[in-house]
């Protein structure tokens, strides 16, 4: 069964099958993490080990014990994992994929091209748990029990957590351009004015009189389609004017081709220089 009693959160596990005697072994440092997560993808029949899905699928949840064969210290788990598997692999009741320990989950397996569709195929109209409030509450408290191991806050301080999945440039640049012209909902407009309520912004100086130069320039707001025009003393009046905010107005005055998506008859020109 996946509701074992665990007596600690490092070391290497087995998953049993009692129907056929089939096994896994894995390795965590967050154990009840490592199980709830095998019980989610196999319940989603989107585990990346095909072996354990299938099984799971043909003898049922109950039929599957999560068992701690022994508790280590971190720094002993990748060396006693690949004794386990350079001593059962091979083996057929075995189900592990890859030969090597060593670089985490699925490291040195390749899957074939069929079964990348197979995977892909699983994966398409899968939706995510909704975000309920006691979601959120329990995986703040997950983060916040992680939070509390002194050693877990070091390897965070010191750039070790997730080190090996950090965004290329290339990455970014997609994302950047994905994003570029997507409107955004008047729902994620009312989200992000909501979280920014009561923020405190700390400007030096120098970025104070910047903002109050740039928000007291005389401003002229052009309407394209009537062709009239209003000159106002401060950028902000002419925001209060259009009813928009001054970002708006702002970006309208350094971006001249720049069309704003909620007033596209209107146009701002700063009547000093920039």
């Amino acid at each position: 069964m996946f509701n074992t009693t665990l007596e600690g959160d490092c070391g290497i596990y087995l998953i049993h099958c009692e129907a056929n005697q089939n096994y896994y072994f894995g390795r965590s440092n967050q154990l009840a993490v490592r199980r709830s997560t095998h019980l989610t993808e196999l319940r989603a029949g989107t585990h990346c080990n095909p072996h354990l899905q299938h099984t799971f699928d043909k003898y049922g949840e109950n039929s599957l014990w999560f068992i701690v064969v022994v508790y280590l210290p971190e720094e002993k788990l990748e060396e006693v994992e690949q004794a386990l598997l350079d001593k059962h692999l091979g083996d057929p009741k075995c189900m592990n994929l890859s030969d090597s320990a060593y670089g985490g989950r699925g490291y040195g397996w390749k899957h074939s091209e069929e079964t990348k569709q197979k995977i892909g195929a699983r994966k398409v109209g899968l939706k995510l748990p909704p975000r309920t409030p006691e979601y959120l509450e329990n995986l703040k408290k997950q983060t916040s029990k992680l939070w509390e191991d002194d050693a877990y806050r070091e390897r965070v301080r010191a750039g070790q957590i997730a080190a090996d999945f950090r965004y290329t440039d290339e990455m970014l640049a997609k994302m950047s351009a994905a994003k570029k012209g997507k409107p955004l909902t008047d729902q994620h407009r009312a989200n992000i004015s909501k979280a920014q309520t009561g923020m405190k912004k700390n400007f030096c100086e120098e970025g104070k009189a910047n903002i109050i130069n740039a928000v007291s320039r005389p401003t002229l707001v052009k309407r394209l389609d009537t062709g009239e025009e209003w000159l106002f003393d401060k950028r902000q009046e002419a925001a209060d004017f259009v009813g928009c905010c001054i970002d708006v107005v702002t970006r309208s005055v350094k971006e001249p081709d720049w069309v704003p998506r909620d007033y596209p008859n209107y146009r701002f020109v700063s009547i000093t220089e920039e």
